[in-house]
């Protein structure tokens, strides 16, 4: 999936290069804004990005920058900071989704383990995670050794496929 393209309410969201086509930079992975790499790891980045907007109740990300700041904030290491009343739990949650190794992200499975506890119980009732599907979803999945690099460093596909060619520098 591509979270970032999934809100189409303000063009300035997006990066333009030439006439290649937009980027949603600032809902984007460091290695995606560099490589042009899109994994489900840089997914979890972007989800990051929506548990933001969600704590903020839809602010843009990374107010006040401009995309070409963004994209060099994030490069270098750079995260949105903490949202006024936002819990601890959440932000933490989000700092771990923006962790800038793809490989110290975790895994979507691993972020609704970690959820859990808050939601409440109709979850149990309509979630796909807990739905019998989903327990043999989660029994039929490998879980890998600290050393393994898995899917988080595997290419979904790379951003020039999509673009004609270009790729992002």
């Amino acid at each position: 999936g591509d979270f970032g393209m999934t809100r189409d309410i303000y063009e300035t969201d997006y990066y333009r290069k030439g006439t290649k086509g937009l980027l949603p930079v600032r809902w984007m992975a460091p290695e995606s804004l560099k490589d042009g790499v899109f994994t489900s790891s840089s997914d979890v980045w972007s989800y990051g990005v929506v548990l933001w907007e969600m704590a903020t109740l839809a602010s843009q990300p990374y107010q006040g920058l401009s995309n070409d700041q963004v994209l060099r904030y994030v490069i270098d290491g750079g995260v949105m900071e903490r949202p006024e009343n936002c819990p601890d739990k959440l932000y933490t949650l989000m700092r771990y989704c923006w962790q800038h190794k793809p490989t110290a992200r975790p895994a979507f499975l691993k972020l609704c383990q970690l959820l859990l506890d808050d939601a409440s119980p109709n979850f149990a009732q309509v979630s796909f995670y807990h739905s019998p599907a989903g327990a043999e979803a989660r029994a039929s999945r490998p879980t890998p050794s600290p050393s393994q690099d898995d899917h988080q460093t595997t290419p979904l596909r790379k951003v020039s496929d999509r673009l004609g060619g270009y790729t992002p520098s």
